[in-house]
């Protein structure tokens, strides 16, 4: 049995690093099921990033259902939404990337990621930080750079329990929000100098 496991790992390892990295999850997931025991793996970190894909497949959630996920890596495919079941599935993750996307949204049940101390949503269509944000316990960094962000409720993220760092360079954020977030204190907030408007230059 040992053998067959050290099978199914390495099958594992080499379909996570190579280029198309769920092609093959159908087989994989045929072999996991001719196993005669159920498969218990720690996974740390799973990358899906280039992957072309749409959205999370259930593939993945059948393939790592015995795993304790830590990490995941989604970057750079074209995903619009994250379901609400990736919070019931993969609960014990701290560190999500989603970044290189086209998601303008996120669920409210990923309050419910009660480990999740990093998570990146830069480069995005974002036109504001999702609420959820807000609420995530032990969220600490927050990459939110290079989206469509105006407004900040600076009031609740000063308020979230456990933020340190957020980065909204390269955002338009209004003027009123970009001086309030300037006079934030409690934690380090990364914002792009701001363009003066033609209106607001009293030299032109």
């Amino acid at each position: 049995m040992p053998d067959r496991i050290s099978s199914v790992l390495s099958f594992l390892h080499h379909m996570l690093a190579s280029q198309c990295k769920f092609a093959l999850c159908d087989l994989y997931i045929f072999i996991v099921s001719q196993l005669d025991v159920p498969l218990l793996i720690a996974v740390l970190f799973a990358d899906l990033s280039e992957c072309q894909l749409m959205q999370v497949p259930d593939a993945v959630y059948h393939l790592m259902r015995h795993t304790a996920l830590k990490g995941c890596n989604l970057s750079s495919n074209v995903i619009t939404k994250i379901p609400p079941k990736f919070a019931v599935k993969f609960s014990l993750i701290t560190d999500l990337n989603l970044s290189h996307n086209q998601m303008s949204k996120l669920p409210e049940e990923l309050a419910d990621l009660a480990e999740l101390e990093r998570l990146d949503i830069s480069h995005n269509a974002y036109i504001a930080l999702p609420h959820v944000v807000y609420k995530m316990p032990k969220l600490s960094h927050l990459q939110a750079q290079n989206n469509h962000i105006v407004d900040v409720e600076v009031e609740r993220l000063q308020e979230a329990p456990s933020l340190q760092e957020v980065d909204l360079q390269e955002n338009p954020l209004s003027a009123r929000c970009h001086d309030a977030l300037q006079t934030v204190t409690t934690l380090r907030i990364r914002v792009s100098a701001r363009q003066i408007e033609d209106w607001e230059d009293l030299t032109v």
